[in-house]
């Protein structure tokens, strides 16, 4: 084998034995990566959802009161909306992993969507002794129900983001102790190459200087 040939090879080893670090820390990045996006796309996302879940709860809370005090059909009309955006949300809300609190907050509306008709009728027609009994016993207590739901969901989602961003400075903490230890083992080796080609230049260059 010439000597130039030698050096080629070498060179090529050394560069190879040097990717070897960064090919592991890319690796190592893409997990973080990839908990980072799922920090963003779904617990973020998640996190935004409640907000307007709650906003939607309040809403239901104010259009009951207003169905109770102006029994119009404007009120009627407006409560089902509320219910509506309310229930629009949960499927959505399934979808990251809070299953429990939608299908509590299902139930609640359900027992809304029963009584909130009678609870109408009952102020259209005066009754309001029979109207506050209503709204007092099932769709305040159902309401509010919504509102501990998502509570609940907001404290799983916020013991689940904690546990994420732990996982996360982890994987951080491992991919810098990966890349420091393979950047140490490929120089080490880079070493090693690099000597052992120099022994096989070197000494077919000394014989030759001694001949």
């Amino acid at each position: 084998m010439s000597i130039r040939t030698r050096l080629a090879l070498g060179l090529f080893a050394i560069a190879v034995v040097l990717l070897l670090p960064l090919g592991l820390a890319l690796r190592s990045l893409d997990r973080v990566h990839d908990e980072t996006m799922a920090l963003r796309d779904r617990d973020f996302a998640a996190s935004l959802l409640l907000g307007r879940m709650r906003s939607a709860r309040e809403d239901l809370r104010g259009a009951e009161t207003s169905l109770l005090f102006i029994p119009e059909v404007s009120s009627r009309d407006a409560m089902a909306m509320q219910i509506s955006r309310l229930a629009a949300m949960l499927d959505t809300l399934r979808t990251y992993q809070l299953r429990e609190a939608a299908d509590q907050i299902r139930s609640s509306i359900a027992s809304v969507v029963r009584y909130a008709p009678l609870e109408y009728q009952a102020a259209l027609a005066g009754r309001t002794r029979a109207a506050d009994t209503l709204s007092n016993r099932h769709v305040v207590p159902a309401i509010a129900s919504v509102d501990r739901a998502l509570a609940a969901a907001q404290q799983s989602l916020r013991e689940r983001t904690s546990e994420r961003v732990q996982a996360t400075a982890t994987l951080t903490e491992e991919a810098q102790r990966v890349a420091a230890g393979a950047l140490a083992l490929a120089i080490g080796l880079a070493l090693l190459i690099a000597f052992a080609l120099w022994r096989s230049i070197s000494r077919p260059v000394h014989d030759l200087a001694q001949g």
